[in-house]
């Protein structure tokens, strides 16, 4: 398939180092958060792909909320 095949509401898919870099954090984190079931992922033919809105949703569950102290 050709880069002006693909379609705008196709599913964004990103590397482990491109992954890494959007969070901020290295490859080897994302590693282990994949061994650990943190994040979700593909892996097809050998290759690991993550799909970035369902990281960021899986992400939230860990969110600690500010408390108001007021």
């Amino acid at each position: 398939m050709e880069q002006s095949e693909v379609h705008s509401d196709d599913p964004v898919r990103f590397s482990k180092p491109r992954l890494a870099a959007m969070l901020g954090i290295s490859v080897r984190t994302v590693e282990r958060w994949m061994s650990k079931g943190i994040i979700p992922f593909f892996k097809v033919g050998g290759v690991v792909m993550f799909d970035p809105q369902r990281v960021l949703a899986s992400l939230e569950r860990f969110e600690v909320r500010a408390k108001n102290r007021f």
